[in-house]
């Protein structure tokens, strides 16, 4: 599996037509935003042991890391989804801490992206 889906990637992009790239911009803040809320629901709730909580978190995250063409982020927050309440405290803290590895790649990665899309444009 690819990391990123990088034709979504660049159709998300393309609905941006600013010389500035503020509107890519803004949804890779809302999508930041979104996801830091989310993680700190599931570690919330994996420390009050909520499978259901992980679950709501992990699906709401792994829809979104999807659409923003974050492709193995959203397996992986797929695997939690699916399989949380089969997997030890343990495994599950590192399937989080994996998820947290991965939205920081990937939001190194879109800012690399968008600094290339801005001088591809001026």
């Amino acid at each position: 599996m690819e990391r990123y889906d990088l034709e979504l990637i660049g159709e998300v992009a393309s609905l941006d037509r600013s010389e500035d790239c503020s509107f890519f911009r803004s949804q890779m803040q809302r999508f930041h935003e979104h996801s830091q809320q989310h993680m700190g629901l599931m570690r919330e709730a994996l420390s009050n042991g909520d499978m259901a909580a992980i679950e709501a978190s992990a699906h709401a995250m792994g829809g979104s890391a999807v659409s923003f063409g974050a492709a193995y982020l959203g397996s992986v927050l797929r695997r939690i989804e699916v399989d949380c309440r089969q997997m030890t405290a343990e495994v599950l803290r590192g399937e989080i801490h994996l998820v947290g590895e991965e939205l920081a790649i990937f939001r190194e990665f879109l800012e690399e992206y968008v600094e290339n899309m801005q001088r591809s444009r001026q």
